[in-house]
């Protein structure tokens, strides 16, 4: 038997692992927002995480209401894709917004969606960064469901894939970050 067929490894141990990070930072925002009573960033920034661990939840529950044959749980059941897609969107739409609007300091109508000073001289770099984060954003919410295979149906190699697509992302995000800072 592998280990990803087992129940505790692949229901419990390994949302806990993707989770515990994302609850950590969640707690850590939580914090800073009692320590400093500022609503911006850190209130916006607990919210990011929330959904983020939502998502984790989901992706958690979803292979156990497959086995199920419940009436109640057949509306679940069916309620569950509409639930997760809602969420999956929010979580993805606002971590962008909040890439791009204040961890880049970019989206500035004025500046024709750029800042004023800016370290790389060709622009289309920073234009490239705003548009593939986006896609690339959605591909990283997809790795927080640790059912992957069960809920898409998708082998290990999308799994690997976008593990590599997820290090190009964090690439170019951090580029522009310490440039930012």
């Amino acid at each position: 038997e592998r280990c990803q067929d087992l129940f505790w490894f692949s229901r419990v141990f390994i949302p806990l692992v993707i989770a515990l990070p994302l609850f950590f930072r969640f707690l850590q925002n939580i914090r800073r927002y009692h320590d400093t009573h500022k609503r911006q960033p850190h209130l916006l920034n607990a919210l990011k995480y929330a959904l983020a661990y939502i998502l984790v939840l989901f992706g958690a529950v979803y292979p156990s209401l497959q086995h199920r044959d419940n009436e109640k749980v057949e509306q679940y059941h069916r309620l569950f894709p509409v639930l997760w897609a809602l969420t999956f969107a929010a979580s993805t739409l606002f971590t962008y917004y909040w890439d791009v609007y204040i961890d880049w300091g970019l989206g500035c109508k004025g500046q024709k969606m750029l800042r004023q000073q800016r370290m790389f001289s060709k622009t289309s770099f920073y234009y490239f960064a705003i548009v593939s984060d986006l896609f690339l954003r959605f591909s990283w919410c997809v790795t927080l469901l640790p059912g992957l295979s069960t809920f898409f149906g998708a082998d290990y190699y999308l799994t690997a894939i976008l593990s590599v697509v997820e290090v190009f992302r964090r690439t170019i995000w951090l580029l522009i970050r310490v440039e930012y800072e």
